[in-house]
């Protein structure tokens, strides 16, 4: 049974027909790529089996092993991606492997690593270390952390999620929206290369 649903979300959108070819759920989530976003997506799937639409400039291959599922971005500009759904995971805390390619040829000052997550908070521990911390202040806040102090050649951190709960008493100017009581996922990772330029004037 076909059932119709219609993009409201944007001011003056044309209306745009979905057919789907069985009932649909009320949970479901739609996704609208642009073209130029489609010609850019992936498919990937995770160690639990979860599929998520990857959209990255980037060359991206994927690993799959006993420890789960790695991706490996390859670009000579800044490396992006977003994740939909997002990376989310269960318990109370997520974790993520993060690991930086070597970057002392690139000319760079620094490497800025701008990671979007919803949760309560975040971490960042090398060598089981904590090196860097986050408090969610919404996702149009991302964690900015800088990789200089960390050395240029290739290094590997993990990343932790605490779950925001949806009674959590913290202050949002805008809170994410739900679909249990808790959420805690990293929606984007992005790298920016920031170089240094000296005028004599």
């Amino acid at each position: 049974m076909a059932q119709n649903s219609f993009v409201t979300s944007i001011e003056d959108a044309d209306r745009t027909l979905y057919d789907f070819g069985t009932a649909a759920e009320d949970d479901v989530d739609i996704v609208t790529l642009s073209r130029v976003d489609a010609l850019k997506s992936h498919k990937i799937c995770t160690s639990d089996g979860s599929e998520h639409i990857l959209v990255t400039d980037s060359v991206v291959y994927c690993d799959k092993n006993a420890d789960g599922t790695v991706l490996h971005f390859v670009s000579d500009r800044k490396i992006s991606f977003r994740v939909f759904p997002g990376l989310a995971a269960t318990g109370e805390t997520a974790k993520y492997s993060v690991e930086t390619g070597d970057w002392s040829a690139s000319g760079a000052c620094d490497v800025m690593l701008e990671v979007a997550y919803t949760g309560n908070c975040a971490r960042l521990y090398e060598n089981e270390t904590l090196v860097d911390d986050s408090i969610f202040m919404g996702q149009d806040y991302p964690w900015t952390i800088g990789l200089k102090r960390f050395g240029v050649k290739k290094n590997s951190f993990v990343l932790e999620v605490d779950e925001l709960k949806k009674d959590a008493p913290v202050y949002l100017e805008q809170w994410p929206e739900f679909s249990s009581n808790g959420i805690m996922k990293v929606s984007s990772i992005k790298a920016r290369a920031y170089h240094e330029v000296t005028a004599r004037i």
